[in-house]
């Protein structure tokens, strides 16, 4: 049986990963930033905006612990991937 694919193709997937994490924090905290300017309304509306801006901010972040944890077990595929294609068969 053989393997379709590479180890490049795999960590070039974790690093699509990682940018996409970096990009989903960025997001958040710029979310987040914008939520501070507002600091000086004080009525109801700016109660519901910052509630809001809130609740986006937390969506946008909530797959990043499970895309961070996903980034050692490519590695790992990687590696695996470049043990498999180092054994000579006969």
């Amino acid at each position: 049986m053989a393997i379709k694919g590479d180890s490049q193709t795999v960590r070039d997937m974790k690093q699509d990963i990682s940018q996409t994490i970096k990009d989903l924090e960025h997001m958040s905290d710029g979310i987040r930033s914008g939520m501070q300017a507002t600091g000086g309304w004080d009525d109801e509306k700016a109660s519901e905006f910052n509630l809001a801006m809130s609740k986006v901010a937390r969506m946008i972040e909530s797959p990043v612990d499970s895309l961070k944890a996903a980034l050692p077990k490519l590695e790992r595929l990687a590696q695996l991937m470049d043990e498999y294609t180092s054994k000579k068969f006969s």
